[in-house]
């Protein structure tokens, strides 16, 4: 994954934008070009571009060589000619397409500058095909621990709950009396969850954040026993409970895991793995 340059024009809205979509990028930063900006460090440069931009710095910077570099383009506030006349220079400096392009307008809000930014950051999280090294280092981390953070949401009620997990076959078990989260999982049944190792240096650094979708399991369904027998949970303690244990089933869609282990494996700490 590259790090990520948003260059600006230095106005207050442009600064706005790349602040914004640089957070939810991340991996980047953002600057004010100048003709001392250095972009060697950069795999994408992003360049945001408003109504009374000079375009002469933006093609001091597209006349760079690049050709190594992804490259987008972020309207700020233009008119519909403006963004094409900017469109038009930046394929006629860099001979090459795009990475990325988006047109957002201020006076809106912040809405459109965010969904430019998620747009971005899931260009920048796309994996190739699925890699299998990846895969095994999140099932034994997974493996590894016994508790994660469980986020469940609805409106404006959030909650994050410390609970035990069991992971099987790319799904996540949880046991659970009940409680707040439940009323949560019966109007949004999507998830997150957190499981990670204390910080202690990079060097050592692991987090892991999943997301996936929940579906409850009652005593009385198939496989319950099966999988309550799979944490060590006996019939005859489920038998002797005077309350209900239920299991929720978690579907896993994604993880993306910062471990520095992967650094060993010629690859960046940030991987993505799509379910």
């Amino acid at each position: 994954m590259a790090n990520t340059l948003f260059l600006y024009d230095g106005t207050k809205a442009s600064r706005m934008t790349v602040q914004i979509m640089a957070s939810i990028v991340s991996m980047s930063s953002y600057q004010v070009y100048t003709a001392a900006s250095t972009l060697g460090q950069y795999g994408r440069i992003l360049l945001a571009v408003g109504p009374k931009t000079d375009l002469a710095w933006v093609t001091a910077v597209l006349q760079q060589d690049l050709s190594q570099k992804e490259i987008g383009i972020i309207g700020v506030d233009v008119s519909d000619t403006v963004w094409q006349e900017i469109q038009d220079r930046a394929a006629t400096c860099t001979g090459k397409s795009l990475c990325y392009t988006a047109c957002v307008h201020t006076a809106a809000g912040t809405e459109e500058i965010i969904q430019a930014g998620e747009r971005l950051q899931a260009l920048h999280a796309a994996p190739g095909e699925n890699d299998k090294t990846v895969l095994e280092a999140i099932e034994t981390f997974l493996r590894q621990h016994t508790t994660c953070a469980l986020a469940t949401g609805q409106g404006t009620a959030v909650r994050a709950t410390p609970i035990e997990y069991l992971y099987d076959e790319k799904k996540i078990y949880l046991f659970s009396e009940g409680g707040k989260k439940f009323a949560n999982l019966y109007r949004n049944p999507q998830v997150g969850l957190a499981v990670f190792d204390s910080y202690a240096g990079f060097e050592k650094l692991a987090g892991l954040q999943l997301t996936g979708r929940c579906r409850m399991i009652e005593p009385d369904e198939p496989g319950y026993m099966a999988i309550a027998a799979a944490k060590g949970i006996t019939k005859e303690r489920i038998a002797a409970m005077p309350v209900i244990l239920h299991v929720l089933e978690i579907q896993l869609t994604e993880a993306v895991f910062l471990w520095a282990g992967f650094l060993k494996h010629g690859k960046t700490v940030r991987q993505v793995y799509r379910f």
